[in-house]
């Protein structure tokens, strides 16, 4: 019970620092203020033609889109860049507790503000179109519609979303899917920056977090030689679009969800293991 009480200190303390960093409510209002100007007057092209559209569509398209789906994983590597905090106060802190106490509140602090994160954009996208919203885990027509004229829904921006894969499969399942997906790369982003900066204190949180955001843009922007296509298999952010994915067997091209859950398991494993084997020896103060 010690350990557990000593752990949730810890995960509190970071949720304190990362709250009074003013970046946290910049990047906050930043998403929302994209995501009302991206989407423009949804719901009112929604009310004026009497139909309602799926939050998990919603969603799913947003994680798929480009443009949006750049903005999303930009705004969460800012936020966890600086994992975990470092300063003076914490090696006094740590006295009254233990090294793996603090590890461990780390991994949950990390799997916490990834659930938080994705929680905001999904409550962003519901204020949107609320009341026009169904639950419904099938596919709408209305969706449908969107895809081919968004114009008419009062979006003026980029939107798409592949219909091959709407034949394959139901919107509850792609959902499920991609949530999964988001929570895996989200945890394994959050702890590579970690062991990053337990290995190298001074060495710049973002990198890990660029290096993936490069990637994403090559493999499913640029789309130039051969290698953009190999690149799917080891972009963790490209694997959170759908679209990326492959819905059937027969399609060996773009790597299945399967693979991409094993991949991003290795990815979370991997950090865990070397910051296990670290924190015996890491300078908590600069």
């Amino acid at each position: 019970m010690d350990s557990m009480r000593r752990m949730n200190a810890y995960v509190k303390l970071n949720f304190q620092r990362c709250l009074s960093q003013g970046k946290t409510l910049v990047i906050c209002l930043c998403l929302a203020v994209f995501f009302y100007l991206y989407f423009g007057d949804v719901r009112g092209g929604l009310m004026e033609s009497g139909q309602k559209i799926g939050i998990m569509e919603m969603f799913l398209v947003v994680t798929n889109n480009m443009y949006t789906s750049f903005t999303i994983w930009i705004g969460f590597v800012l936020i966890i860049c600086d994992i975990p905090y470092r300063d003076d106060g914490v090696y006094q802190y740590l006295l009254r507790t233990s090294r793996r106490s603090w590890l461990w509140g780390q991994i949950v602090y990390i799997v916490a503000i990834t659930v938080i994160y994705f929680a905001y954009i999904f409550l962003l996208l519901l204020l949107l179109i609320v009341p026009q919203v169904t639950f419904q885990t099938a596919w709408t027509t209305t969706f449908v519609k969107m895809i081919n004229a968004p114009f008419g829904y009062g979006i003026s921006n980029y939107f798409s979303f592949p219909v091959s894969v709407m034949r394959q499969t139901t919107a509850l399942q792609l959902f499920g899917r991609c949530i999964v997906l988001c929570m895996m790369i989200g945890m394994a982003t959050g702890f590579l920056t970690m062991m990053l900066h337990m290995l190298w204190p001074s060495g710049p949180g973002i990198a890990i977090g660029g290096i993936g955001i490069a990637m994403d843009y090559w493999a499913t922007v640029v789309r130039v030689g051969v290698t953009s296509k190999y690149l799917l298999f080891i972009s963790p952010f490209s694997m959170s679009r759908v679209g990326n994915l492959s819905t059937t067997v027969f399609n060996r091209v773009n790597p299945t969800f399967s693979y991409a859950c094993l991949f991003l398991a290795g990815m979370i494993l991997v950090p865990l293991a070397v910051m296990n084997l670290k924190i015996g020896r890491y300078a908590y103060s600069e």
